[in-house]
């Protein structure tokens, strides 16, 4: 018998769904549902074209409520939200940092995980760290 997380990496492995289903999964109940539907948002952006990955970065930021445990924001913010905002303005991550949700402020957080990687100056890092002390 496969655990909960053996089915979830085999659903990741066949799924074919448009954005608008993986929306419509990132607003269940459910936390492993949830988290399939980040890991395919993940799968989408990784693969999508620059108005694909746009997309799939507004449908995160417009379900942040969705996103509330700590394994859902590790999974998906620097994938997403990082490697969107990499070369672009960081004001979306100021507002996410200075947010009362606590899920906000981690995923500003994770996200500021890319930049190391990607050699960006650390300024960055430390102006978003900043606001959430």
């Amino acid at each position: 018998m496969a655990r909960p997380g053996e089915k979830i990496i085999r659903l990741l492995k066949v799924h074919d769904m448009p954005l608008a289903g993986v929306s419509r999964l990132l607003a269940s109940g459910f936390h492993e549902e949830r988290l399939l539907s980040l890991l395919m948002l993940v799968s989408l952006f990784a693969r999508g074209t620059e108005a694909e990955q746009h997309a799939v970065y507004n449908v995160y930021l417009k379900n942040t409520c969705s996103i509330n445990n700590w394994d859902l924001v590790d999974c998906s913010a620097q994938h997403i939200v990082g490697a969107y905002l990499l070369t672009r303005n960081r004001e979306p991550i100021y507002r996410l940092a200075r947010s009362t949700k606590i899920w906000e402020r981690r995923i500003s957080t994770i996200r500021i995980c890319r930049e190391p990687c990607c050699g960006m100056p650390s300024k960055n890092s430390q102006k978003i760290n900043a606001r959430l002390i």
